[in-house]
């Protein structure tokens, strides 16, 4: 009986391990997925003016097409441009409503592969209290 219980407990043991090795490549493999475009990037500038601005950077060396289109969360079209090669721009969200920026939407086209980026933005707003105590 002892025997059973000792072997059955090797054998949880080892499909346990097996399992989290399987789930772990699973993972890494998932994520490796999802930026395959690292030609095309877009982050949080600041603020100027109480409007945010994002910086949309290409960085693609082959000189290929790309158009911008930024669009409102009920998919109407804010702007549109096109630029080739590398670019740099600061887009500011000219908004009095903060409401209205949350699910604007980012998306970078390559025309010659019709590969699309799509970055959405969400507005977190978070209020946080410091107290400090100190010894005099």
């Amino acid at each position: 009986m002892k025997t059973m219980n000792i072997q059955f407990k090797t054998a949880v043991i080892v499909l346990s391990g097996a399992f989290t090795l399987l789930f772990n490549n699973m993972a890494v493999a998932g994520s490796e997925e999802k930026n395959t475009n690292t030609a095309v990037e877009l982050k949080y500038a600041g603020k100027s003016n109480q409007q945010p601005q994002f910086r949309l950077a290409i960085n693609d060396k082959s000189a290929a097409d790309y158009t911008i289109t930024i669009r409102e969360d009920n998919g109407d079209v804010l702007y549109s441009e096109k630029v080739s090669g590398q670019a740099s721009k600061i887009y500011q969200l000219d908004s009095e409503d903060s409401d209205r920026i949350q699910g604007t939407t980012f998306e970078v086209t390559n025309n010659a592969t019709n590969i699309t980026t799509v970055y959405k933005i969400k507005n977190l707003t978070q209020t946080v209290e410091n107290m400090i105590v100190s010894k005099l």
